[in-house]
């Protein structure tokens, strides 16, 4: 197998109440991490986990819910889980946070040919601020960046586990360190996230519009 699908759920979202995320309703009413996994197969990934430490909420989707292997370590316990899942079934893993109800398969292949074009077995997203993809040189409005929207060679999981190791959680820092390959695209809706009350309400509004 190349690819299998992880999506990024251990989070506590206290800024929505304690309510989990991945399963507010996304587009069409479906729940977040249920068109997540739609999108992340359609792609051509394998199998789809979905890294949570509260389990209970999320058996409703039937998805395959495993825990960090060291809790109190943010995402990056998370990338760990997943990356140590998938080094026995494929290649590599490919990673979304539970809190983005219109990512789609066009961005996820896009993020998939640039880890198999990469010297570094690593591709992550960069949003850019103008409305077309631009270069490290062009951009006039600024970069977003999306460390847990990536694509992961299975055989990271030894530098994910060193970092755990050495205290250092920022997984920015990693892909940098590591020389990932960056993947810009422009200011889409595709990588809104929800992160309280407000955003889910006004990302609500947009759809009806």
């Amino acid at each position: 197998m190349e690819l299998v699908g992880v999506i990024l759920a251990g989070g506590l979202a206290t800024r929505l109440g304690g309510l989990a995320k991945g399963l507010l309703p996304g587009l069409a009413g479906e729940s977040i991490v249920l068109h997540q996994a739609r999108e992340l197969l359609a792609a051509g990934v394998g199998e789809v986990v979905l890294i949570c430490n509260d389990p209970e909420p999320y058996r409703e989707t039937h998805l395959e819910i495993l825990p960090d292997i060291r809790l109190g370590n943010g995402p990056m316990g998370g990338i760990e889980a997943g990356l140590v899942w998938a080094a026995g079934r494929a290649r590599g893993a490919v990673f979304l946070p539970c809190d983005m109800p219109a990512i789609s398969r066009v961005e996820i292949n896009k993020l998939i040919v640039a880890w198999r074009h990469s010297q570094a077995g690593l591709s992550w997203a960069l949003l850019c601020g103008d409305h077309e993809p631009c270069t490290q040189n062009t951009c006039t409005q600024g970069i977003q960046r999306h460390p847990l929207c990536c694509v992961v060679s299975a055989g990271h999981s030894r530098a994910v586990s060193k970092s755990i190791d050495e205290g250092k959680l920022k997984i920015r820092q990693l892909w940098e360190d590591l020389q990932a390959t960056e993947v810009r695209f422009a200011n889409a809706p595709a990588f809104e996230n929800i992160n309280t009350p407000e955003d889910l309400q006004a990302w609500r509004l947009e759809q009806q519009q």
